[in-house]
């Protein structure tokens, strides 16, 4: 595999005057990033590079796609970047147009959130534009390429930058300030609104003329839906006159934000939504939170709607390594094992358990793994294993209710404690400022609202509603007002009954001694028994088994149970005599079903490993596969099992499975995993026009065909042009899909380079098997 330095290249992401991108894996760090390597050699160019670079290094923002590293490649600088997978602002509004005005302002609130630690640091872009700003999965936008960054007070009197986003004082040579940085956010903004440069030109001279002399055309004049107050944030950051323009990003985001903003309450209103607005702007400066933020929202966003919902949370787990090989353990976990059978893909996980289970279990283990990094001091693990156990105990709750779902009322459950915990992580200043009140004799509640200025409940309920949650989830949140809980008659009020009595109990069992125990739960048990049915001893015995479910189910989320006493305090507080951990097995039976599931969790393990085994991961599909088959499937379902198994077992950069249109002779991209799906659905059409090219050909004559190199002289002149423009990638493998010797699709699979594919003959004949699986599904489909 080609490298630069200890960066394994897997593709070029794109070529430009000034160098070529490319985005490579770092086998140290087990991360992908993005190589930018320049063309120029030029020692005193170099020099400057380095220099910029070091200023641009210490830009640590999660609007800002950050720079990692410099190296040299036969004497050539090299930029290591953060690989930030999405598209750029500028194909995004060639393929789609202009933007909804408050979308727009959005993606500006984005770019001057980053730009502002630019000019904190007395940093100069000098190159914003469409191109240079990044639209990630989840519809953020990522400052990037600060490769013409410079102090401020440069002189203007060279060309740096593009011409179209260049302010006036650029033009005419004068000196640089923030506000050259303000002029081309407010020509992006322009652009992004109006689907128009306020300063086209045929030429150079035509455009530097319209910066300098032309007055702007207001942009509702173009656009009358843009809201006065956002034209007005957009004139003044366009003004010919550097002073007369906001003074630097800070400045212009405040007046953005402002816009963005919902409006003031009427005086003597709660002034609650404005603390949580403040605590939620302070939750997304923090380092990471941002990052946890992003991962839970797309996966709340997706909903079990339509057909291709299987494939569309498959694709969102399948993006992220980790929480994939951890919820594959989870599902094959004893706590599933009802199900039999070792479960191999996300997509057959989502067919057995259901796509709300799938989508929950996700967001649990989403939101332990981005925490659990900070996870070393004790009161902070101890955090953790309590917001689980909460959740856990809601399940408990849920199965005595009859809830249909437990796995939703597992999140409620958690959710109730998410205020607090997040608070810990995250406002540290102010949980040591409400620990502090609680040792000098107030009450949590109260320490807590006199602190943050609302109770841990509110922060939750807004956290909750900021990632996206269901409507239903969210109410399950908010707490009862009364003194004894009414009677649930729907399953949102049973949702909401177990997520507050779990977190109740919880709270109980973790703030109080044992000797308060007998009168407290006699307390809860007035006060939720009437709703839930259950008496102080059954909610005890119910909070036993979650304590045993902790204890067995914690590490799958990456918690350790046994770092600390947690566990047997919450033992000893029950009160309730037996250990934790469930006994060892003693009748054959157990026996047998033990031996069953070591076997079982051994295949997991070759499946999930840090380089798993690729033979064990298409074997194991293959018989996930042979399992669905003589069952009820979805045929969509089944072609997703088969396309993620290919992509996790081979590594491919990307795997399509293309279907024959019923109206025009082609096939087209319906489904996939890896680089640039969305494009590739797009644009990945193959013609049938009898083109003696590598793929017609193997398609004509139903052959598997495997190219480990697109440019070798007897291949090359083989490979279509529209594949070459589009796709680009160097080695490749079609699989031909014909049912009674009619052709009915393919299955496609790449990697970017040349001679990576690393296809044995086992691999190449599991892959077939795979094929021949789809044609099976289809003919019994037809029968």
């Amino acid at each position: 595999m080609a490298a630069i330095g200890r960066f394994e290249l897997i593709r070029t992401l794109g070529k430009g005057a000034q160098g070529t991108v490319w985005l490579a894996r770092d086998p140290v760090l087990g991360r992908q990033v993005a190589l930018k390597v320049w063309h120029d050699k030029n020692v005193a160019q170099q020099a400057d590079l380095l220099d910029e670079a070091r200023a641009v290094s210490r830009l640590q923002h999660p609007h800002i796609v950050q720079l990692y590293d410099v190296l040299t490649q036969d004497g050539a600088p090299v930029l290591v970047f953060e690989y930030v997978d999405g598209v750029s602002l500028a194909d995004h509004l060639r393929f789609s147009g202009r933007l909804e005005p408050y979308r727009a302002a959005r993606i500006l609130r984005d770019v001057l959130s980053g730009l502002t630690v630019a000019h904190a640091q007395g940093l100069l872009h000098r190159d914003i534009k469409p191109a240079n700003v990044i639209l990630d999965l989840n519809d953020q936008a990522r400052l990037m390429d600060f490769g013409v960054a410079a102090p401020v007070g440069v002189s203007g009197d060279t060309v740096s930058g593009s011409p179209q986003y260049m302010p006036p004082e650029a033009v005419h040579g004068s000196t640089l300030g923030l506000a050259a940085d303000v002029f081309s956010v407010g020509v992006l903004g322009y652009e992004m609104m109006t689907g128009h440069s306020p300063f086209a030109g045929d030429n150079l001279f035509a455009v530097f003329h319209r910066i300098a002399h032309v007055p702007i055309t207001p942009p509702s004049q173009l656009q009358p839906e843009i809201p006065p107050a956002l034209e007005h944030v957009l004139l003044v950051a366009l003004n010919k006159e550097a002073g007369e323009r906001y003074a630097q990003a800070s400045d212009m985001l405040a007046a953005l934000e402002a816009f963005l903003a919902p409006p003031l309450q009427a005086e003597g209103s709660s002034t609650g939504q404005t603390t949580l607005d403040f605590l939620l702007r302070r939750l997304q400066h923090a380092q990471d939170f941002p990052a946890l933020s992003r991962s839970i929202s797309a996966i709340n966003k997706l909903v079990a709607a339509d057909a291709e919902s299987i494939h569309r949370l498959a694709e969102t787990i399948l993006r992220d390594f980790s929480l994939t090989n951890k919820l594959l353990r989870m599902v094959n976990s004893a706590t599933y094992g009802q199900f039999g059978g070792t479960i191999s893909t996300i997509s057959r996980a989502v067919m057995i358990l259901g796509f709300e289970a799938v989508r929950n279990l996700a967001i649990g283990l989403v939101l332990f793994e981005h925490l659990q990094n900070r996870s070393q001091a004790s009161h902070l693990r101890e955090l953790m294993l309590s917001t689980f156990l909460s959740g856990l105990l809601a399940k408990g709750v849920a199965r005595k209710l009859n809830l249909r779902s437990t796995e939703e009322s597992f999140i409620g459950g958690m959710f109730y404690q998410i205020g607090k915990l997040l608070t810990a992580y995250y406002l540290h200043d102010e949980y040591q400022e409400i620990e502090r009140r609680q040792q000098q004799g107030s009450n949590e509640a109260a320490a807590v609202v006199q602190v943050l200025g609302l109770s841990y409940a509110e922060l939750g309920v807004g956290i909750a509603r900021e990632w996206n949650f269901p409507d239903r989830l969210v109410q399950a949140l908010h707490g009862y007002t009364s003194e004894r809980v009414p009677t649930p008659h729907a399953d949102t009020d049973r949702l909401r009954l177990s997520a507050n009595l779990a977190g109740e109990l919880t709270q109980l069992a973790t703030s109080s001694a044992v000797a308060e125990r007998d009168k407290l739960m006699v307390q809860l048990a007035e006060r939720y028994g009437a709703a839930s049915g259950m008496r102080a001893r059954e909610q005890l015995q119910l909070l036993q088994a979650a304590l045993a479910d902790l204890a067995r189910d914690a590490h799958y989320f990456g918690l350790d149970a046994g770092g600390g006493d947690f566990l047997q305090r919450m033992q000893d507080w029950t009160g309730l005599s037996g250990a934790i951990m469930p006994s060892a097995a003693g009748n054959p039976g157990e026996l047998l079903e033990e031996a069953h599931q070591q076997a079982r969790q051994a295949a997991v393990s070759d499946m999930t490993t840090e380089r798993p085994d690729a033979q064990a991961i298409l074997s194991a599909g293959i018989q996930d596969i042979t399992n669905s088959l003589v069952s009820d499937f979805k045929l969509n379902d089944l072609i997703n099992m088969i396309l993620e198994t290919m992509y996790r077992g081979m590594g491919f950069q990307r795997v399509l499975f293309c279907a024959r249109d019923a109206r025009s002779p082609r096939l087209q991209a319906r489904f996939g995993y890896g680089a640039d799906l969305a494009r590739m659905q797009q644009q990945f059409v193959l013609p049938l026009d009898g083109a003696q090219d590598v793929f017609q050909l193997a398609l004509a004559k139903n052959l598997d065909v495997q190219i480990d190199d697109a440019s070798a002289p007897n291949i090359a002149e083989r490979v279509p042009a529209w594949f070459r423009r589009i796709v680009g990638a160097e080695a490749f493998l079609i699989l031909p899909l014909q049912v009674d010797k009619r052709l009915v699709g393919m299955f496609y699979a790449d990697q970017a380079l040349a001679n990576t594919l690393q296809l044995g003959s086992k691999e190449l004949t599991l892959l077939k098997t795979l094929r021949n699986q789809a044609v099976l599904a289809i003919r019994q489909k037809q029968a």
